[in-house]
Order: C-alpha cells, then sequence, then structure tokens
C-alpha cells in the first residue's frame, strides 16, 4: 500500500467515522499504518542525485497532473521542511495549498486555506503573495452553498476577494477576482431577496423594507435589482409612502426596460401620476 493509497483510505474512513467510536476509529488508523509499505516517497530521491529538492519539486508537479495528491503533498512537504534554503521552497508551499484545495471538500479547502494563510504571513513580500491571497478567496467561493442556505462561506469569500483588491489593485489575477467577487455578491443578494420577499409574501413590510434598502446599500450592481426595485417600491406602497415607492418604480423602467416586472411598474407610475379627482 503506497502513500496515496492510505491517505485514501483514511479520507475514506473519516468519511464514516462518525459511525464508529473512537477507540475503533483510532484502531483502524493504526492498523493502516502498520501495513507492509512499498518504498515511500522519501525513499524515491536517486542516491547521490545532485539537486535533491529539485527532484522532489519535480516529482511534486507530476503527481499534481496524476492528480495523487497525499504523493504531491508528501513531496511538497519534505522540501519545506528539509530544505529551507531552497529555491523551491515557496513553490512548494503553495504547491501544499493547492494540492488541498484540488482534491476538494469542506475539510481539504480549509487546510488549503491554512496552506495560503500561512504563505501570506510567512512570506508577505514574496511575489506570489496576491495569488495566495486569491486562493484564499477561492477556498471560501468553493465552500458556497445555495441562497438558501448559510452564507458564511459566502461572506468568507466577499471579505477576502475585497481585502485582495484592497491589498494587489495591479495584480494578474485582478480579473478573475472581480469575476469571482461578483458571483460571491449576487449570491449573498440572492440570500437577501429572498428574506426580503419571505417577509413580503408574510405582510412584514418594515422587515422587506429594511432587507431591500441595506441590499441596496451594500451592492448596487447586484444583478437582479429589478427584482429589489419592485419588491421596494411595492412595501413602501403598503406603508402609505407613495412618495418615496414611485423613484423606484421609475428607476426599474429606465434601468430594466424588459425586466418581468416593468408592467406592473408603469401601472403604478400612472396610478401614482394620477391627478387627483
Amino acid at each position: 500500500m503506497d502513500i496515496e493509497q492510505q491517505g485514501n483510505l483514511v479520507m475514506r474512513l473519516g468519511a464514516y467515522g462518525r459511525s464508529l467510536s473512537g477507540i475503533h476509529f483510532l484502531a483502524a488508523i493504526i492498523l493502516i499504518s502498520s501495513v507492509k509499505c512499498g518504498p515511500t516517497v522519501y525513499d524515491n530521491i536517486p542516491e547521490g542525485h545532485p539537486e535533491p529538492d529539485t527532484y522532489l519539486y519535480e516529482t511534486g508537479q507530476a503527481a499534481m497532473e496524476e492528480r495523487k495528491w497525499f504523493r504531491a503533498r508528501a513531496l511538497f512537504r519534505r522540501i519545506v521542511d528539509t530544505f529551507p534554503q531552497s529555491s523551491y521552497r515557496f513553490d512548494a508551499k503553495i504547491g501544499l495549498g493547492r494540492s488541498y484545495f484540488f482534491q476538494g471538500g469542506l475539510v481539504s479547502l480549509v487546510e488549503a486555506r491554512n496552506e495560503f494563510q500561512e504563505f501570506i504571513r510567512f512570506f508577505p513580500t514574496n511575489a506570489q503573495a496576491d495569488y495566495a491571497q486569491y486562493m484564499i478567496g477561492m477556498t471560501y467561493f468553493e465552500g458556497t452553498l445555495g441562497p438558501d442556505r448559510d452564507q458564511t462561506q459566502t461572506q468568507g469569500a466577499i471579505a477576502a476577494f475585497n481585502l485582495f483588491l484592497d491589498t494587489y489593485p495591479e495584480s494578474q489575477y485582478r480579473d478573475e477576482t472581480l469575476t469571482a467577487l461578483r458571483e460571491a455578491r449576487d449570491l449573498q443578494g440572492i440570500s437577501e431577496l429572498r428574506v426580503a420577499r419571505f417577509y413580503f409574501d408574510h405582510r412584514w413590510w418594515p422587515g422587506a423594507i429594511q432587507r431591500l434598502r441595506q441590499l441596496l446599500k451594500d451592492d448596487p450592481e447586484f444583478n437582479d435589482l429589478d427584482y429589489v426595485y419592485y419588491y421596494l417600491a411595492e412595501s413602501l406602497m403598503r406603508i402609505n409612502s407613495e412618495a418615496e415607492a414611485l423613484p423606484y418604480f421609475e428607476r426599474l423602467i429606465d434601468e430594466f426596460a424588459s425586466s418581468e416586472w416593468t408592467e406592473a411598474a408603469n401601472v403604478r407610475i400612472a396610478q401614482l401620476k394620477k391627478p387627483a379627482p
């Protein structure tokens, strides 16, 4: 059993480890460790190789291409722990984070985030610090849930991407960050809009108004602003704030000529502008 097989077996055990008692789970891990294994990656450096760190790094990169995440990590970790003066130590540290990230799964995403955060903490002026910050945001982004579920990961992604833009405004990863940030903000916005719609449907107009106004303030570039304008204006109408409602109906017409709410907004505008008898 090689290191990749061991790692995959441990991960599978972890997936259903909750069904085992603590002592049985520990016994299973010890059993795996005791199985006779073939040569580890540490034994694979050719004897007398003039640049063992180069060999480890290139072999680790090959393992990444083969999606052998555990093997790649073992190789990169060897560089970080054993060759602190190696020119590959920065790339190896980034490689550790990438191996966790591309392996996927919430646990691996947390591990990836830790590696990238450590990179920035240890090497804040390194040329790859911007990439590490971008990837911190992506570890949150990949863990986001649907708009009806908890948005903690979404909020983490937004904060990390904003920090990236503030810290590395000229980075080559700026465009990718802006794209991911827009998606994260839209996800957060849809979540807030659904809460507001729930309040609207249950006739709690103040709750809907508060949510929708805050959404407009926090994200004026939200992709579904026509929904925000419509439900905010309608909520204001229900509390007899017609003068406040009218500008939102008008903004809907001006900015979203083909919105599904255009016709309803036009009707409301006509009603509001109709001269009093």
